[in-house]
């Protein structure tokens, strides 16, 4: 098939650390090894940073509330869908064949847990772009969600999906697992803000395990994360990110709210175990599975519990999670799910 992926790219400059980068980048590759024909339509980023023939038609734009209907505009207008036997967009675009969603109202998830935590315009931007999801996924042949809390979301608000389809790990990230029998490593990662809620585990992760904080950081709740000055350590190269993984005794993912959670699976991809926030889609792998531990948002106990139950059971429950990811959450597992998507249409 010859396919175009409408998504984002990241600068060539900089590692892929978004996941709306590295889906659009995994999918892309995923499926062109597969032999399909790809072709990648980005709003932002530079083509250098997939192996696939990819246009940037978004890169001019200025970032505003306005942003979402102009890239719109463009694509419909330079993009030649009929030269294509499927369109398939991360992006809410017009007349795509599949669309995918990541979340439906993320904004407003994280605010109502924790109100002022995004500007006006930031939320009026967010209402924007709801109303493009809606629209976009009434034109589609196939609307697929990550996970089945994006499946309540989105009926919430209108949008009936057919599938779920998780997001996928590069198989680079499959690695031996490092764990020294020393001080225990819980290691938390993602950009340093509200939404990703460092601060609970910085205050309640028991003081005789170790923390590392590791993304990028501009803002300033830095101030609510305990001890943040010793525990973060920025953001890191893939290699670095991937001996990060490979060394944890434990991955934690407290998030307000993740659409899925990619950080999780590349952490069991290297036979780490993870603990995570019912808040987050990737729960769903865990409830069922002897790979992690599943805690209840902002729930202390919960969490110092579970955190504590698969340390104790780190071995066996990171080999769990290793053999899991190899079995349902490779790229290459997750675009033949897409390609009977595409069957479909």
């Amino acid at each position: 098939m010859r396919i175009c992926l409408i998504g984002t790219l990241p600068e060539a400059d900089r590692e892929a650390h978004k996941g709306p980068e590295r889906t659009t980048i995994g999918l892309a590759e995923s499926l062109s090894n597969r032999g399909h024909e790809i072709v990648v339509v980005s709003d932002e980023g530079e083509s250098a940073t997939v192996d696939v023939p990819a246009r940037i038609i978004g890169e001019n734009l200025s970032p505003g509330v306005d942003r979402l209907v102009r890239f719109y505009l463009r694509v419909r207008r330079e993009i030649d869908y009929n030269s294509f036997d499927i369109i398939h967009a991360w992006r809410p675009v017009p007349d795509a064949d599949v669309f995918s969603i990541h979340s439906v109202d993320a904004a407003n998830s994280v605010e109502e847990h924790r109100p002022g935590s995004f500007s006006l315009r930031f939320r009026a931007g967010a209402k924007l772009e709801l109303l493009g999801k809606r629209f976009a996924a009434s034109r589609a042949a196939r609307t697929v969600v990550t996970a089945v809390q994006n499946v309540i979301d989105a009926t919430n608000h209108g949008i009936e999906p057919n599938r779920v389809i998780p997001v996928g790990v590069n198989k680079s990230f499959i690695q031996q697992n490092e764990v020294i029998d020393n001080e225990i490593e819980i290691l938390c990662v993602g950009r340093i803000e509200p939404r990703k809620n460092q601060a609970f585990p910085a205050a309640h992760t028991p003081k005789r395990y170790s923390l590392r904080l590791v993304g990028p950081c501009s803002t300033d709740y830095i101030s609510e994360v305990e001890q943040f000055e010793t525990r973060w350590e920025g953001k890191l190269s893939s290699e670095e990110l991937m001996s990060a993984y490979r060394e944890a005794d434990v991955f934690v993912l407290p998030s307000i709210f993740e659409g899925f959670g990619l950080t999780a699976v590349e952490a069991m991809a290297a036979g780490t175990p993870i603990v995570v926030a019912d808040t987050c889609g990737v729960a769903e792998h865990v409830y069922d599975e002897p790979i992690g531990g599943v805690y209840k948002f902002g729930d202390i106990e919960s969490y110092q519990r579970q955190l504590e139950r698969i340390v104790n059971n780190r071995v066996e429950y990171g080999q769990n999670a290793q053999r899991y990811v190899k079995e349902n959450l490779t790229w290459d597992t997750i675009a033949a799910q897409y390609e009977r998507e595409y069957e479909r249409v």
